[in-house]
């Protein structure tokens, strides 16, 4: 059976129900009905659609999650409400459960779990970090990268090769988060081409860059970064280029559109890849993170998924 990942947005009314969960061994969600005793699936299902269903499709979206597409075996990443990050493995099948504990925790819909405590966000692979973001309390995380990336880091914590890992699952960009992939940007524009990053330069008013830089000589750049299969359209930068003496743009895909302007360059991620295995110690925690991971990745024979 293929090995699934999911990421469980345990947000409620309840008492920190992240905690709840870790300190319990189990993985949930809500969506309590009035109800005493034992409830299996056939009884809980119209309770709870005659009690949520008029309030909207949340419920519905996370309890097809926990109850028909999870399985023993899939791999949940969570976090607590001091931003540590855990990652457990789904170890049974659903169950209600209807004690005055779960019930205060708003934790009742669950499924046992062996979590490990994979740390801070800068150990945590920037693909994940993307998912905690917004969206449903539940949401399947279809990344091979980051999947194999999680078997890693769960077969490193608990000290046994629980899942088998397939090697072509593995990029450093993949791994990255928006932020971590223009903070790599950034230490390979000082490092490589002699310039001074500007914090605090970002304006979400002008999306055309990320940030300014400067050099010793005075010459002013700036940068922008795509991420995933994006694609930079060069002409659409020559207005702010024309202000600079070096406009940067750093596409991961290596898609740019377009005649390249003078003071317009476009980096190529293959550089920036290679200048990242030349320069692990200078690299932010979180991207030597993702740097390590792919590394990790790469360098094992392909073998069948767990």
């Amino acid at each position: 059976m293929v090995t699934q990942l999911w990421r469980v947005h345990l947000a409620s009314d309840g008492s920190d129900p992240r905690r709840f969960c870790i300190d319990l061994g189990i993985v949930g969600v809500g969506w309590p009905v009035e109800h005493d005793g034992f409830l299996d699936w056939a009884a809980y299902e119209p309770l709870a659609r005659e009690l949520y269903q008029p309030k909207g499709r949340g419920w519905a979206t996370a309890l097809n999650a926990i109850y028909h597409r999870m399985q023993v075996g899939d791999l949940c990443w969570s976090r607590d409400l001091d931003g540590v990050y855990y990652l457990g493995r789904v170890t049974s099948g659903w169950r209600y459960e209807n004690t005055a504990e779960h019930r205060a925790a708003d934790i009742v819909n669950v499924r046992d779990a062996e979590w490990v405590v994979a740390g801070t966000a800068d150990k945590v692979p920037g693909t994940v970090l993307r998912h905690f973001i917004k969206g449903p309390t539940i949401r399947n995380i279809p990344d091979s990268t980051t999947l194999a990336a999680s078997k890693f880091l769960f077969n490193r914590a608990v000290g046994r090769e629980e899942y088998t890992i397939d090697s072509t699952a593995a990029d450093l960009y993949q791994l990255l988060s928006p932020a971590d992939l223009e903070n790599l940007v950034a230490v390979y524009l000082q490092c490589v081409h002699r310039y001074f990053v500007i914090p605090h330069t970002a304006d979400a008013s002008a999306p055309k860059y990320e940030f300014t830089l400067i050099r010793e000589d005075g010459r002013r750049a700036a940068v922008q970064v795509k991420s995933g299969s994006v694609s930079i359209a060069v002409a659409e930068y020559e207005t702010v280029a024309g202000q600079l003496d070096e406009l940067f743009l750093f596409a991961s895909s290596g898609h740019y559109v377009g005649a390249h302007n003078a003071r317009i360059r476009c980096l190529d991620p293959e550089e920036v890849r290679r200048f990242a295995c030349t320069h692990v110690a200078a690299l932010p925690g979180a991207v030597r993170t993702a740097f390590e991971l792919a590394s990790e990745l790469q360098s094992r024979r392909p073998e069948r998924d767990a």
